[in-house]
């Protein structure tokens, strides 16, 4: 057995739901401060977008960036109602917004110094297969 396989690993894992976004950044901001670092990150939905900004720059000025992140985005940054977009939801579009404003905020989001390939799963339609809503080698 090597001393890769004894030695303990942290993972921090990273659940989904829009509202725990700005949470994790909490929960890193404390980890982070206490030098307390992940081995590797796992996360849904937005957990994975947090977690791949985290694996890029796992320091307390990572966090910081990201915490500037969220500070500055607010709802209609990410779900632009409008009423054509209510509109057609009421006409059983199966979404109410489109990825558009979400996918932009991604790419706007650089996630330096992260050296694996991101990818992000979502949920197609009402089907749970996945597919790669986003990928990007950076």
């Amino acid at each position: 057995m090597s001393s890769y396989d004894e030695r303990s690993r942290t993972a921090f894992v990273f659940a989904g739901g829009g509202s725990f976004g700005a949470i994790h950044v909490g929960m890193l901001h404390s980890l982070a401060s206490r030098s307390i670092a992940a081995d590797m990150v796992v996360g849904s939905s937005v957990g994975a977008l947090n977690g791949a900004y985290y694996a890029g720059n796992p320091t307390i000025e990572g966090v910081q960036r990201l915490d500037t992140i969220w500070r500055g985005l607010r709802r209609s940054d990410v779900f632009p109602l409008t009423w054509r977009t209510i509109l057609g939801f009421l006409y059983r579009r199966d979404f109410l917004v489109t990825s558009d404003a979400l996918r932009q905020i991604v790419e706007d989001a650089p996630l330096a110094g992260c050296s694996d390939q991101v990818g992000s799963l979502s949920k197609q339609r009402r089907h749970y297969e996945p597919h790669h809503a986003l990928q990007k080698r950076v």
